[in-house]
């Protein structure tokens, strides 16, 4: 099985096919240099932009994982928003302020279909609240 720090790397130009969400799980299948993967993850926290368009180009991307501490700042073990309005702003545009008085020690990453803005992202508690299923 493949992991999603080897997936990544080859995602560039990814189409996503399919996107279902049930019961505290995001499913998300992704045509990645034609073959098929399903990735499964555990999150409560997310945010769509995914169009309604099925043509490729409103439905191509990338997989873009970032820790949160390294973007975010943290007081008490929680997740801060910047002090200023453009950072709470720029935050936004990239769906960061869903990780907003979230704990540090329970929440480590956002995972983010990006395009030239994102399409889905998701609060993931750690790379193995992420399960990757391939159909080549």
């Amino acid at each position: 099985m493949i992991t999603l720090k080897e997936l990544i790397p080859n995602s560039g130009d990814s189409q996503i096919i399919d996107f279902v969400y049930k019961a505290g799980q995001a499913i998300v299948e992704l045509d990645i240099d034609d073959d098929i993967y399903r990735l499964r993850l555990n999150t409560t926290m997310m945010a769509l932009a995914i169009p309604e368009a099925t043509d490729e180009a409103h439905r191509t991307c990338f997989l873009k994982l970032t820790p949160l501490e390294e973007h975010l700042s943290i007081q008490n073990s929680i997740y801060m928003p910047p002090p200023d309005f453009a950072g709470i702003m720029k935050d936004k545009r990239m769906n960061f302020n869903l990780a907003y008085g979230l704990k540090c020690s329970e929440y480590k990453f956002i995972l983010t279909l990006m395009s030239s803005s994102p399409l889905a992202s998701f609060v993931i508690n750690d790379l193995e609240s992420v399960t990757i299923e391939n159909e080549p």
